[in-house]
C-alpha cells in the first residue's frame, strides 16, 4: 500500500535534508549516517514480516509486457472484446477495471459491496435487471473470490451485526444474487479467472426498445 506514502515523500525529503545539511562540514559523522541509514534500509527489506523481492525488471521490460502485468489486464482486454460500443460493464466484487475501454458501475470496496446493496435495495432480481438495463449496462462481471468470501462471512473479520447486518440478510442477499445470476444472465465462456456474463434483458431492449407499460 505504498502509493498512501506518495504524498508524503516530499516531507520526507525535506526533513532529511534539515537533518543532513549540517552534516556535509563533517564527513566522517555524514559517512557514518550514511551506513547507518543503508543498514537499516536492508534489515527492514530483510526482516519485514512481509518480504518482496525488488522488481527490477521494470527497467529493462517492454511497456506491453509490464501492461499485462497489471491486475484484471486479462479482463479488461476481454471485456474491451465483447462489450459493443457504448455499452457498460456492471460488476459485482470488482473495481479495478483501469484499462477497460467501456463505462462501468463498480463496486467501491469487497467488504461492502455497493452493487449488490442497489440489488437489495430494488429487492427483486428483474426489477434490479431491467434497472441496470435501462441505464445501459450490457454486461456484468463477478468475482468469484471476493464474492465467495462475502456470502461465507470468511474476511478477516465479521460482516453480520444483529443492529446493522444480521445473519438473515447475508443469507437474503445470497438468494437474492443468485436469482439475478440464474434468472437474468446468460454467461460467456473464457479461460479467465472472472465470471463475465450477459444480461439477457439489455439484448431484449435492443431488439424490441425499452418495456413501457400501458396504462
Amino acid at each position: 500500500q505504498s502509493r498512501y506514502l506518495v504524498a508524503f515523500v516530499p516531507v520526507m525529503i525535506v526533513t532529511a535534508g534539515v537533518a543532513l545539511v549540517p552534516l556535509r562540514r563533517f564527513r566522517g559523522a555524514l559517512a557514518s549516517v550514511t551506513i547507518a541509514v543503508v543498514a537499516f534500509a536492508l534489515a527492514q527489506i530483510r526482516l519485514q514480516p512481509y518480504p518482496a523481492e525488488p522488481l527490477l525488471s521494470v527497467f529493462t521490460a517492454s511497456r506491453d509486457e509490464l501492461l499485462t502485468r497489471n491486475l484484471c489486464w486479462d479482463l479488461t482486454a476481454f471485456l474491451n472484446g465483447v462489450v459493443p460500443p457504448g455499452g457498460r460493464v456492471l460488476s459485482f466484487w470488482e473495481n479495478r477495471l483501469y484499462f477497460l475501454d467501456r463505462p462501468f458501475i463498480a463496486d467501491s470496496a469487497y467488504g461492502a459491496p455497493t452493487v449488490l446493496a442497489g440489488l437489495r435495495e430494488a429487492g427483486d432480481a428483474h426489477a434490479f435487471a431491467a434497472k441496470s438495463a435501462a441505464e445501459g449496462v450490457t454486461h456484468v462481471v463477478v468475482n468469484p473470490y471476493f464474492y465467495t468470501a462475502y456470502m461465507e462471512n470468511t474476511f478477516l473479520y465479521n460482516l453480520v451485526d444483529e443492529r446493522f447486518y444480521p445473519e438473515t440478510r447475508l443469507k437474503a442477499d445470497n438468494e437474492l444474487f443468485g436469482r439475478f445470476v440464474n434468472e437474468e444472465l446468460e454467461e460467456i465462456p473464457w479461460d479467465g479467472g472472472w465470471a463475465v456474463f450477459r444480461l439477457r434483458l439489455s439484448d431484449r431492449m435492443r431488439r424490441e426498445g425499452p418495456f413501457i407499460p400501458q396504462r
